[in-house]
């Protein structure tokens, strides 16, 4: 999450196994002996998702009594971040709008926090202030999603996994891709920094090779790259982006799986290396990452 000297790192992680009490841990990380030392540990409830703003010095974090079928309504909670050494203080919680929130995508710049209900098939976004602060309610987007797959199980209808935020060419406005596993499609929204609307894109969606069931998406650093893990198929497909209209145009595919492995896998996560030469992607089932060199 945030490094603290050239020595040590700290992470935050969400905490929800079976005999788990919750809430978020913060987890150090000598880079020097590989050692790691448990930290603050803060909050409760079910945390399926927590993301960093270290411009605001803001944490944002998923809660709930249970994934996509506690009694509860699914939370949205803003910490505001302090002393190395200390826990975040709680400044605001806001209802998600939504079950099953499974990923929290945050517009740079104090923009949206973006959220991916795979539950019940729809996105949200609820707003920030500029300080980091989340705004009311009453101010939040929102949509379903439409449309099923091939997979007779997973995609009978959407289940949107990752929604994430891209720069365009023309700084007023922001690009917006959420990887719908259910739908089997890359939608395409567009953000208006000005008015803070949003609206599907030129192009709002892209249908993926049957049963490829879109999971995970990642930004290249130069923003001109798109890649999107494929948790049915196991693959990773490659999109080129028009920087004007943030439209999507296929460059091929590889599989994460070595070859010959016939047993069951699905892939997981997906991220770039921040100067854009590594991009690795997990698989649960096969034991090991997939990586790629010089992307």
């Amino acid at each position: 999450m945030k490094q603290t000297n050239h020595h040590s790192l700290k992470f935050c992680v969400g905490l929800f196994a079976k005999g788990c009490d919750g809430g978020l841990q913060f987890i150090w990380l000598d880079q020097t002996s590989g050692e790691l030392t448990a930290g603050a540990r803060f909050g409760d409830g079910q945390v399926f998702y927590c993301a960093a703003d270290l411009d605001c010095g803001y944490l944002y974090s998923f809660r709930a009594s249970a994934f996509n079928q506690g009694s509860e309504p699914e939370e949205l909670l803003a910490w505001k971040l302090g002393r190395e050494a200390s826990a975040p203080q709680l400044i605001g919680r806001q209802p998600t709008g939504g079950s099953g929130s499974c990923y929290l995508g945050l517009v740079p710049s104090g923009g949206p926090a973006l959220i991916a209900h795979y539950g019940s098939s729809g996105l949200s976004a609820i707003p920030r202030q500029g300080s980091g602060e989340l705004v009311a309610q009453s101010e939040r987007w929102g949509r379903g999603l439409e449309g099923a797959g091939t997979h007779p199980e997973r995609q009978r209808e959407p289940h949107p996994h990752c929604y994430i935020s891209a720069p365009l060419e023309e700084p007023s406005s922001m690009a917006l891709y959420a990887a719908d596993l259910g739908s089997n499609r890359i939608w395409c929204d567009r953000y208006d920094v000005g008015t803070g609307s949003i609206a599907p894109a030129e192009q709002p969606y892209l249908e993926l090779p049957p049963g490829s069931g879109p999971r995970h998406l990642a930004l290249h650093p130069d923003g001109k790259w798109l890649y999107c893990l494929n948790e049915l198929s196991n693959s990773l497909a490659f999109f080129q982006r028009d920087y004007r209209t943030g439209k999507l145009s296929y460059h091929g595919g590889v599989d994460t799986l070595p070859e010959g492995f016939g047993d069951d896998s699905f892939a997981g996560d997906l991220v770039v290396t921040p100067n854009g030469r590594f991009l690795f992607a997990s698989n649960r089932g096969h034991a090991g990452a997939f990586h790629l060199e010089e992307l």
